[in-house]
């Protein structure tokens, strides 16, 4: 919402299947705590639904999450060298590269992370940006622009009112769940001592 401007952007749980129940016993205990938390939670998303921006947000752990990201980065790569051996292999597919040159040159700019430079690491009461391992100048860069924007909106304590607020929401929502306890009590008691029988 504070850096990219999407005032409700949109969240998703990644797992194998769009199905409730799909996925790790940590995937499914999950879910009903996205669902009953005031994000815009969509349900499950599969992994071709985060490149084609299926959600704004995929919800991950981070093992299966840099997974994904190294995953993308190597598809990414290996569609670069196949489009130039190809575009290489016969004299009408160079002129048509050559023609293309202007578009793909667009699109290679849209996938570079170096022009995100990095994201913001949470969990932390201060602005830290991380970034790739293998960052050169120009993501460094990027990196410096999102820590900036990131202090200029004081992103810190919008994250610190927005836990404050899903926290109080929580309580909130579960004060009004009945006492499960306090039932089971009380027909154990109706049980174990039933009401007289008048004759």
């Amino acid at each position: 919402r504070h850096i990219l401007g999407k005032t409700r952007p949109t969240v998703g749980l990644l797992t194998i299947g769009e199905e409730r129940g799909k996925g790790t016993v940590v995937v499914q205990r999950a879910t009903p705590l996205l669902e009953a938390s005031q994000v815009n939670f969509v349900g499950n998303v599969e992994g071709m639904d985060v490149p084609l921006g299926g959600v704004d947000v995929a919800v991950t752990d981070g093992f299966t999450g840099n997974l994904m990201l190294k995953l993308s980065e190597g598809i990414g790569d290996l569609v670069r060298v196949t489009l130039r051996e190809e575009s290489l292999r016969d004299p009408m597919s160079t002129l048509g590269a050559l023609l293309m040159r202007p578009a793909m040159g667009r699109v290679k700019k849209r996938w570079d992370y170096r022009q995100y430079g990095g994201v913001m690491l949470l969990g932390v009461r201060g602005t830290v940006a991380i970034g790739h391992g293998r960052s050169d100048a120009q993501a460094v860069v990027s990196m410096i622009d999102v820590a900036c924007r990131a202090a200029e909106l004081d992103l810190v304590s919008a994250i610190e009112r927005g836990v404050a607020e899903a926290t109080l929401h929580a309580e909130q929502a579960a004060s009004l769940q009945p006492d499960e306890s306090s039932e089971h009590t009380a027909r154990a008691d109706r049980s174990t001592n039933p009401a007289p029988v008048e004759a």
